[in-house]
């Protein structure tokens, strides 16, 4: 597997959603703890969930919903988890 090496800051900001989509699953997939790692729904219609994926230790599935933000603070947390 192709390795490398980031000297300057990550520009998180220049990748599309999808490609930022992208490099989650794929960090996902480099940890090894993860199996059944796949994209879940269709864009606008997936019910907040990008990343549907099964921890090999445990068997337990998880859903995740990929966000950038430049700063997220508590409250704006606690609103996103409340949703569900």
């Amino acid at each position: 597997m192709f390795q490398s090496t980031t000297k300057g800051v990550l520009h998180f900001e220049d990748l599309s959603p999808q490609q930022f989509e992208d490099l989650y699953r794929n960090i996902l997939h480099i940890t090894g703890d993860y199996q059944d790692i796949r994209a879940y729904g269709i864009k606008g219609s997936d019910d907040g969930v990008d990343i549907f994926c099964t921890e090999k230790a445990t068997g337990l599935n998880f859903f995740i919903q990929c966000k950038r933000y430049k700063n997220l603070h508590l409250a704006d947390l606690k609103k996103i988890i409340a949703v569900r």
